[in-house]
């Protein structure tokens, strides 16, 4: 999820909202922006790794979906593409602790046989019986959770078999009591990211439906995410506390949302994508996971601040510097990272 802890330290969020709230906000974003229907547009891969304890990840996500074509929003789900940019080290991370885990798993139950054998065949008091046995059991829940960790979570056919789900269950006929729908499922070329962005961006939808930080940060401070949608209680996050304030204009009398800012709103105020993009290579992203060295949130705010000035085109200018010299990188590795994210 991009940022990690570092992306919560950087977003303002509004808690204690429930999905009816976050309708009547879209809808009234929707009409302040121009746009004829409320729209969210939905990150189906990040959304399945919440619902895949559930006994068909499919299913449960089509069922989230209807859930807001009730309250009258028009959702589009969106997928993955089959191929990753190369760019992403995180992606090539993921691979390798996935096999990793696979191999972990494997040599553990080779013990585990080894030591279910010897507890067959060997002679022992009780004492030496007690102590094998909580050997195995140990070494059997290690072997479960490595078991878990080296599996993939999105199905097979991922976006072929929502399409499918949607269209058997009726989800992409409008509601007629509320005017709701789910549209079209689409695929990206690569990630779902860069079609969310061009969404919001180009004022097509009002909101993401997503946990992953990186997004909101890469849309600037227009964008509003959805980043909690499974419990009773909902939220949502943005880097601009002033556009949190606005949507909250826009709840229902009865309400018990409350604003909560950011313990570091680096980007609070940050127009220029590829600033935006820089400092989320020195926070750490998926495009460039290590960031700049020893570099927080809080000692992004503090470095930005010894700068002392207003213009975009410096800072960028300050930390793009501030990145080469500490992490020894040549400026079109920097300039390769920016463009990837």
């Amino acid at each position: 999820m991009g940022l990690g802890s570092q992306g919560k330290n950087v977003m303002h969020k509004i808690v204690g909202l429930s999905m009816y709230d976050i309708a009547e906000v879209a809808k009234g974003m929707a009409r302040d922006r121009g746009i004829e229907t409320p729209t969210i547009v939905s990150d189906c891969s990040n959304m399945a790794y919440i619902y895949k304890k559930s006994t068909s990840i499919i299913v449960s996500l089509v069922n989230h979906f209807v859930k807001w074509v009730d309250t009258g929003l028009v959702v589009i789900p969106v997928c993955d593409g089959p191929i990753r940019p190369d760019s992403k080290q995180a992606t090539h991370q993921r691979i390798a602790n996935k096999e990793k885990k696979r191999i972990k798993s494997y040599l553990q139950r080779a013990t585990l046989r080894q030591l279910n054998k010897q507890l067959i065949e060997e002679q022992m008091n009780e004492q030496e019986k007690q102590k094998l046995l909580k050997e195995i059991k140990k070494l059997e829940k290690k072997c479960k959770t490595n078991d878990t960790q080296s599996q993939t979570v999105i199905p097979k056919n991922f976006a072929e078999e929502l399409k499918r789900e949607l269209y058997e269950s009726g989800a992409h006929v409008t509601n007629p009591s509320t005017n709701g729908s789910v549209g079209d499922v689409a695929v990206a070329e690569f990630q779902a990211d860069c079609y969310m962005a061009s969404h919001i961006i180009n004022k097509k939808a009002v909101m993401v439906q997503t946990r992953d930080v990186d997004i909101p940060i890469i849309c600037g401070g227009d964008c509003i995410a959805i980043s909690k949608f499974t419990t009773k209680k909902f939220e949502l996050t943005c880097t601009s506390k002033s556009t949190l304030e606005d949507a909250m204009k826009h709840l229902p009398k009865k309400h018990k949302a409350k604003l909560v800012e950011a313990k570091c709103p680096v980007f609070d105020g940050i127009e220029t994508p590829r600033l935006r993009a820089l400092m989320m290579i020195i926070l750490g992203c998926d495009v460039y996971g290590q960031g700049m060295k020893g570099t927080k949130a809080s000692k992004l705010a503090t470095l930005i601040s010894t700068y002392n000035t207003t213009s975009e085109q410096q800072l960028y200018a300050n930390l793009f510097e501030k990145l080469k010299t500490t992490n020894k990188l040549s400026p079109e590795v920097i300039d390769t990272y920016i463009d990837a994210v």
